[in-house]
């Protein structure tokens, strides 16, 4: 399993969402979900996890693909600002009454923007940094998120 996730991106071709999506997939297999990670009956699994909170109550909640479409979940959570770690899910709330901010951040894609210096990888991972110092300074949480909430999402939260 962890062989797979390690493939080089030379295995993966141009892009590795196809790798990633599934990855989702057979993860999604092995905890008893639903093809879009939505939880069966008996499944030991959420959608949506704190991973940091300030004590002014802002926080960052890592996420799947559910969480990011229910607009329920992410009220409930205090989520005003996304981070969308995939180059295929749509941002599903950036229009309407009550539109949320969105970063699209596809992590995936670092290997084509790092290199050997450590100002690459701060360069890389500005806008992220910046996107969620915003959120925090105005009393919102983040989601970040992709389809599983396991690898992009995982890795970048």
């Amino acid at each position: 399993w962890y062989a797979r996730l390690a493939a080089p991106s030379s295995a993966m071709g141009d892009s590795s969402t196809e790798y990633y999506d599934q990855a989702a997939r057979d993860l999604f297999a092995q905890l008893g979900l639903d093809r879009l990670g939505g939880v069966r009956a008996g499944a030991h699994y959420n959608s949506l996890d704190p991973i940091y909170a300030r004590e002014s109550g802002a926080a960052i909640f890592v996420g799947n693909d559910t969480a990011a479409r229910s607009r329920e979940m992410l009220a409930r959570a205090g989520v005003t600002h996304v981070v969308n770690c995939t180059d295929n899910i749509p941002n599903y709330h950036e229009a309407g009454a009550a539109p949320l901010a969105y970063l699209r951040f596809n992590v995936s894609y670092w290997a084509r923007h790092i290199g050997p210096e450590h100002e690459s990888v701060l360069a890389f991972t500005q806008p992220l940094f910046a996107f969620i110092d915003e959120a925090h300074s105005a009393g919102g949480s983040v989601l970040v998120h992709c389809l599983a909430g396991a690898h992009r999402a995982g890795t970048t939260g």
